[in-house]
């Protein structure tokens, strides 16, 4: 093994280690729209143990958005990818079942297609943040050979 490929294979090894630690704060349960709304605490359990608390007034804001024959079918935190591809384009997939999916595609449009949403541009994704930041967890797409 040359030089290079020993530097190459200790960056991969040490950027899987570091991607692994991030999953650690990734939640752990989902909750439904009701489910949250019937909690004093809103708090999300993560991979770690630890916990992330959700806005309350975020969480009354999304069930505005949201009708109410959705809150028991909607899981939240609201889950994405982030990819780019080598051209420079980068966008976000949007992680869960088809509710979580639908529920963004809410949240974004006032409604509802029927194609559904599978990813969204970064300037979706950030009105999106800006609204719900603490609904949102975001895990990143790599290629490690």
């Amino acid at each position: 093994m040359n030089h290079k490929s020993k530097i190459q294979k200790t960056i991969t090894e040490k950027l899987r280690k570091d991607l692994g630690s991030l999953r650690t704060y990734w939640p752990s349960t989902y909750f439904s729209i009701s489910q949250l709304l019937d909690r004093d605490f809103l708090l999300i359990p993560l991979n770690s143990g630890d916990f992330h608390e959700v806005d309350r007034n975020q969480l009354i804001k999304i069930k505005e958005y949201i009708p109410e024959h959705l809150w028991d079918l909607i899981k939240l935190p609201l889950t994405f990818r982030y990819e780019k591809d080598n051209d420079g384009r980068s966008w976000y997939v949007i992680i869960g079942n088809r509710w979580q999916k639908r529920a963004v595609e809410i949240l974004i449009y006032g409604k509802l297609s029927s194609e559904g949403l599978e990813k969204i541009d970064v300037q979706e994704f950030k009105k999106l943040v800006k609204n719900f930041s603490s609904l949102i967890f975001v895990s990143i797409s790599t290629s490690l050979s």
